[in-house]
């Protein structure tokens, strides 16, 4: 006999979000029984959700306890993050463990280069999840524009002639497994919140993603779960009317935040000063960069320190907004604007101070997120597994 959904799912949650518990430490948690939790721990274990590592925890009157853990055999998880500029997968297993990830250049903004990019991936990564486990299905976090329930891609920057595009049945038919959509800053928070250690912290969290062209979002979090929206396309910080009337943005707005403090306006801003003369280190130092222009500015190169410094003052701006109406308890700078380091994340905060009231940032944790920039991949894996860990 099955044991109830809901205690399968309490059992499993605390699993994934805290590792190496033992049937005592997991009765403690749960506030149940110790002969209660043993009668769970076995029939998850012949159903193949968890084993017992043959680890061994420290209990109370100096007692030894067996480990039990999510069986990674179970099932695994393709998760797949587009970009402007790149598709990037990521294999996980159902304990949660990264075995491989792959990514592909994208050559082309047009539906059929998209498709045939990410299928190259997945095609890299389903033989190494046919070595492991079942395949739970494919999740997809994707730039632009969503529709999480039609699995769509409305919308598409660099393509002012996009029209949407049916990803989520194009790869179901192609790879005969479960597809899902969502949007990229959704899953890169899902992915910080269980990759980062944020499961346990009630927030709110504010945490900022970007993408290596033209994009980012903002995600938050409160008691380990990620506000997506009525519609499930929240946390479009780039889109913040920064400069009213400004440059056109691919959304057909003007003076979105995105126009002038994406890597993509970064680059170009400086790729301008450099094309004009303008003084700096970074003339002939290679290709051009954000990591290179985060080096030469942390190296005291004027070009570069301005760059950073006019990036945080926009970011800081624009999450001060945030910042006031959400009152968080942390701030984390993730993506691939996190090779920024220190330094921008300290141009953002000294921004951020000058136009928050003193009780919001006093209370505002600030930090880099530990995770690569692969936290979209990792969510858009680990939203497909969901359904084992939560009721809804």
């Amino acid at each position: 006999m099955r044991m109830p959904l809901e205690k399968r799912h309490n059992v499993l949650k605390i699993l994934r979000e805290e590792k190496n518990h033992s049937k005592a430490s997991l009765a403690r948690a749960l506030e149940l029984s110790p002969s209660t939790v043993n009668g769970l721990a076995r029939s998850l274990m012949r159903e193949g959700y968890v084993v017992a590592t043959g680890r061994k925890q420290s209990l109370p009157q100096g007692r030894k306890g067996d480990v039990i853990d999510l069986n990674p055999a179970f099932r695994t998880s393709i998760g797949v993050e587009i970009t402007d500029l790149d598709v990037t997968g990521t294999l996980i297993d159902f304990s949660g463990a990264v075995h491989e990830t792959f990514a592909l250049p994208l050559t082309s903004r047009e539906h059929g280069s998209i498709v045939d990019t990410v299928l190259q991936v997945i095609d890299r990564l389903r033989p190494v999840a046919a070595q492991l486990a079942p395949l739970e299905g494919i999740g997809v976090a994707s730039h632009g524009n969503v529709n999480p329930e039609t699995g769509e891609l409305l919308r598409f920057p660099g393509n002012p002639h996009w029209e949407p595009l049916t990803i989520a049945t194009l790869i179901e038919q192609a790879c005969g497994s479960r597809c899902q959509v969502t949007y990229r800053i959704t899953a890169a928070t899902r992915g910080e919140v269980l990759y980062g250690g944020w499961t346990q912290t009630s927030g709110p969290i504010i945490y900022f993603n970007s993408g290596p062209g033209n994009g980012f979002g903002l995600g938050v979090v409160e008691n380990g779960q990620v506000l997506t929206g009525a519609t499930g396309v929240a946390g479009q910080f780039g889109h913040f009317a920064i400069r009213p009337g400004g440059k056109r943005c691919f959304c057909g707005s003007h003076g979105c935040l995105v126009t002038v403090a994406s890597i993509s306006a970064v680059l170009q801003r400086v790729a301008a000063a450099l094309e004009r003369g303008v003084e700096s280190t970074l003339h002939g130092a290679g290709d051009l960069t954000f990591g290179a222009v985060c080096e030469h500015a942390v190296s005291g190169d004027k070009l570069a320190m301005s760059v950073i410094k006019d990036l945080g003052a926009d970011l800081g701006l624009a999450l001060s907004y945030v910042l006031n109406l959400i009152n968080p308890s942390h701030v984390v700078v993730g993506g691939a604007m996190a090779q920024g380091g220190m330094h921008l994340l300290e141009s953002i905060r000294d921004a951020a101070q000058q136009h928050c009231t003193a009780p919001v940032f006093s209370g505002v944790s600030w930090r880099l997120s530990a995770i690569d920039g692969n936290a979209a991949a990792l969510g858009a894996a680990a939203l497909m597994l969901d359904h084992y860990f939560c009721a809804n």
